[in-house]
């Protein structure tokens, strides 16, 4: 039986799947990815049966510096074609939101740090997001927001827009970095320190606050990689199945 696969599409080393990674080799998922500043993008998803986007420096309006946002739309696209599962994740959100038809808004200031954001009551039931809780905890790091895109349910929202939503029960967009831990929250509040000067941020205070909630965090991203490996295999068996059918 062949392994699942996912595509990856990480458009900065900084910005890696982290917490996601384990959970989804461990649900018998293979990983392949994509990383538009080093090749050119896959001809086909033949083959894929899930796609996750990452997060990363790039903003969604930024085509001109960053010429590879057209192509990553044009995969998210192809992924919703053929009803691959798909998850995207701050600018893959930001993508992912834009190819359904959603309009992207400059924040009068940047969401950076910890949220506890309140679920709408269809969270309760959804595939990916469903807990006991009605706050999901986030790690955000963005300066745009979106409304809600044409005919997606939203499962979290603030002021600030949409921050979780789900399209055809095949996609999901977190505006939040669902897939970061503590080391990697380490490295980007080194990276990015005078950003977070601007804002009057403090570092020590971001890192403690890391530390406190690293743990439960994880644990939520591990649930969600382990939710969406399911529908990922789901889709991967449906594949078989026509394939063996389009043979026999």
């Amino acid at each position: 039986m062949n392994t699942p696969r996912v595509l990856v599409v990480e458009t900065q080393a900084l910005v890696p799947i982290g917490s996601l990674e384990p959970a989804l080799r461990d649900g018998g998922i293979e990983l392949m990815t994509w990383r538009p500043t080093h090749a050119p993008p896959p001809r086909t998803l033949e083959g894929i049966s899930g796609l996750i986007a990452l997060g990363g420096a790039a903003n969604p309006d930024e085509d001109e510096e960053y010429p590879w946002l057209s192509t990553e739309r044009d995969l998210l696209d192809q992924a919703l074609q053929r009803n691959l599962p798909t998850v995207g994740i701050c600018l893959g959100a930001e993508l992912l939101a834009q190819v359904i038809g959603a309009r992207m808004v400059r924040l009068a200031e940047p969401e950076i740090g910890w949220r506890d954001l309140p679920l709408e009551p269809d969270a309760a039931d959804d595939p990916l997001c469903s807990q006991s809780s009605p706050h999901v905890l986030a790690f955000q790091w963005h300066s745009y927001g979106f409304d809600s895109p044409p005919g997606a349910t939203v499962l979290s929202r603030t002021d600030a827009g949409t921050q979780v939503f789900r399209w055809n029960d095949l996609a999901w967009g977190f505006q939040f970095h669902i897939e970061a831990n503590k080391t990697v929250v380490a490295s980007w509040i080194r990276r990015y320190r005078d950003e977070l000067r601007a804002h009057g941020i403090g570092r020590a205070q971001l890192r403690v606050q890391t530390e406190l909630r690293d743990a439960r965090y994880v644990r939520q991203a591990v649930g969600i990689g382990q939710r969406f490996s399911r529908l990922v295999k789901a889709y991967a068996s449906g594949q078989r199945r026509a394939a063996h059918r389009a043979t026999s």
